[in-house]
């Protein structure tokens, strides 16, 4: 199971800082980054290649026909590292499928990995080439961006828009995102349905409206959660976890897409306990994911969601 991650774990935070200043002016580098002859003696079991491609809104208010969408793509190979540390601080976010029908699990969310954990581990972002998003007559083309040498253990290529630079699309859009390759990764080809945008309402009798946090009154004999239901039923996760606190109780649940969902008072009060005055950060998944093939990789996988997210306090 891989945990849900709301708020951008440190690196991935840090690789969208040096993204958004790229814009400004840099250009891509042209050239690969030095091979690492020792790269590829490590322990096989902590070694592995994910191909990662999101297409999703966060707190989307607007009218559903005009959502501006955030994609990025990360073609990432790992050595030495757990995959669900890499998934954790790459943000790398998949719909968990291991949740009961309808019904929560509880687990432990771990405390940010600390640089230490990292050595002498390496993760390298390979560049893909240039990658193509297109639907109902628009395209966006995203090419690689080296990112700087912050980490000894990171290095390579991101790919990424930012929330105000995505294309505009209307929701249950069929997206083709195409791949044309480089020397490291074949070209590929998959179709991302975008999921109708989602929206907390209320929260037990309390309307959420465009807030991003709720003022909870009172002990709480568990959380009625409402949305607005979509017209085609995909999946729907919500997650309670402690808000930027480390390692903490996490409660991930699998809804039905029905408009509500109850969180028991015994599984609210894991995650809260007896911190009254603590945050504590509610989120909904709408998402779909798409295997894909694409050789010399161990799992490719296309995201598309649509997120919202809410602290409670």
């Amino acid at each position: 199971m891989y945990p849900i991650f709301r708020h951008k774990p440190l690196l991935i935070a840090l690789i969208g800082m040096w993204l958004g200043v790229s814009r400004l002016g840099c250009t891509p580098a042209d050239q690969t980054p030095p091979e690492d002859d020792s790269f590829s003696r490590w322990d096989e079991a902590l070694s592995g290649r994910i191909a990662y491609l999101s297409v999703g809104s966060r707190n989307a208010h607007g009218p559903a026909d005009n959502l501006s969408l955030e994609i990025s793509a990360q073609f990432v190979d790992f050595r030495n590292v757990e995959q669900a540390t890499v998934r954790q601080s790459l943000g790398l976010w998949t719909p968990d499928e291991t949740l009961p029908s309808d019904g929560c699990s509880l687990g432990l969310q771990p405390s940010p990995s600390g640089l230490e954990t990292w050595s002498p581990s390496r993760v390298l972002l390979v560049d893909a080439g240039i990658i193509r998003v297109e639907g109902r007559g628009d395209l966006i083309e995203l090419v690689p961006r080296r990112i700087p040498d912050l980490f000894p253990f990171l290095r390579g290529y991101t790919y990424g828009t930012g929330a105000d630079e995505g294309p505009f699309y209307p929701c249950d859009s069929l997206l083709e995102i195409r791949g044309f390759g480089s020397d490291q990764v074949e070209p590929f080809s998959v179709m991302a349905h975008v999921p109708h945008p989602l929206a907390i309402t209320h929260i037990n009798e309390l309307s959420v409206g465009s807030m991003t946090a709720l003022e909870l009154h009172g002990e709480q004999e568990g959380l009625l959660v409402r949305w607005t239901p979509a017209l085609r039923q995909d999946s729907l996760q919500l997650t309670l976890e402690p808000d930027g606190r480390g390692a903490g109780v996490v409660l991930s649940c699998s809804a039905f897409d029905d408009g509500e969902f109850f969180l028991s008072e015994r599984e609210v009060m894991a995650v809260m306990g007896s911190d009254s005055r603590g945050s504590f950060r509610l989120t909904a998944h709408r998402a779909t994911m798409q295997p894909f093939p694409l050789a010399g990789f161990d799992t490719a996988e296309a995201v598309a969601y649509s997120e919202h997210s809410l602290i409670l306090y």
